[in-house]
């Protein structure tokens, strides 16, 4: 098949990191698959609003699968007008829902997001989404049939991710966090993320322990913002920002870590979310510390988790810090590697589209 990828986001987002995920991993089983998202980002989103006359451009091209990453104007109407030039017959619009997005913001805005994706949604010959959650959401609210959602799991890309191809991990038998290892937070610095409760307890953290240290991880409009409440918050000293990284830095950065952080808080759009980071550090058999809100909770036995507070988390992250071999670290590769591959993943999903496809 030929199957071309839209994300509707620029390249830091976690969304254009799923479609890329996605696309690479249906290239890799034998696909012909071309991945754009908007690039870099520009203010006012005018990323976006470039990316569409020349997406409109591309999707006449004979794909036989054009997804939209995201239920978004500039990469749904492309994938629609694709599907509806042939008659839905030659070519399948999929559109991925990864996030409820309208609940990041309030009033008017929030109904505004909502209502402008939900015909994409209806018209869509399929729709994925990566949790049970988002499932639920997208047939008992929206009322889409549920033949017509299918669960695309979140992945790892195994090329990039599996330890066996970097140099061992150092050991982290030693005790005290100054000599296991910093604290890694990998995030996009953006309005889903918790940044201010994060910090929080980072800094109660340190009150806890003074020698720990954190890194941070990851690009994002909030960047700047996350980097001066940190300076007032008297972190510089602690916390370090690395800014954004290729794939393969991120695993470079995860393989030195001691142990790495998930902080959902208590709101509803992160009952939602799917954590790609999460599923990165257990690949990589990392202790991590997580919040147990959400998707998060699925993975007690292999995580250390918290209630989404601040002061609970920087106990818990005191109390990781200073373990040494984790055997919930071990459960948690071997059961991540066991189902969370893009490869894996990438074949069940080519099934799908074949099948519905004739």
């Amino acid at each position: 098949m030929r199957i071309l990828v839209l994300s509707s986001e620029h390249l830091q987002t976690g969304s254009s990191v799923r479609g890329f995920g996605v696309a690479c991993a249906l290239r890799r089983i034998g696909h012909e698959v071309d991945f754009l998202s908007t690039g870099e980002y520009l203010p006012l989103r005018l990323d976006r609003v470039l990316a569409l006359p020349k997406w409109l451009t591309k999707v006449s091209q004979g794909y036989d699968v054009v997804v939209s990453i995201k239920p978004y104007a500039n990469a749904s109407v492309p994938a629609l007008i694709a599907s509806a030039r042939s008659d839905r017959s030659d070519c399948m619009s999929v559109i991925d829902v990864d996030d409820l997005d309208h609940a990041y913001r309030a009033g008017l805005l929030s109904l505004g997001i909502k209502a402008a994706q939900l015909p994409f949604l209806r018209f869509a010959d399929l729709i994925t989404c990566h949790t049970e959650s988002l499932r639920r959401y997208l047939t008992a609210d929206l009322g889409i049939e549920r033949d017509d959602v299918y669960r695309l799991e979140q992945g790892v890309d195994p090329a990039i991710f599996d330890q066996s191809l970097w140099q061992s991990a150092p050991g982290q038998t030693v005790r005290g966090a100054a000599e296991s290892g910093p604290v890694l937070n990998v995030c996009h610095f953006d309005v889903a993320a918790d940044l201010g409760e994060l910090l929080q307890a980072f800094a109660m953290a340190i009150r806890l322990d003074p020698g720990m240290r954190f890194v941070m991880v990851g690009g994002g409009p909030m960047l700047g913002r996350c980097k001066g409440l940190a300076q007032e918050m008297g972190l510089t000293p602690f916390v370090s920002f690395e800014g954004p990284q290729p794939p393969s830095e991120v695993a470079r950065r995860i393989l030195t870590a001691g142990t790495c952080t998930v902080y959902y808080g208590d709101r509803e759009p992160n009952r939602y979310r799917s954590s790609l980071k999460l599923r990165e550090y257990l690949w990589m058999g990392k202790k991590v510390v997580s919040t147990n809100v959400g998707e998060l909770a699925d993975f007690a036995p292999y995580t250390y988790q918290s209630p989404p507070a601040p002061e609970d988390f920087a106990q818990r992250l005191v109390e990781v810090a200073s373990i040494g071999e984790s055997r919930r670290a071990r459960r948690g590769r071997r059961f991540v590697r066991s189902r969370f591959s893009w490869t894996r993943i990438a074949r069940d999903f080519s099934k799908v589209l074949e099948a519905r496809m004739g």
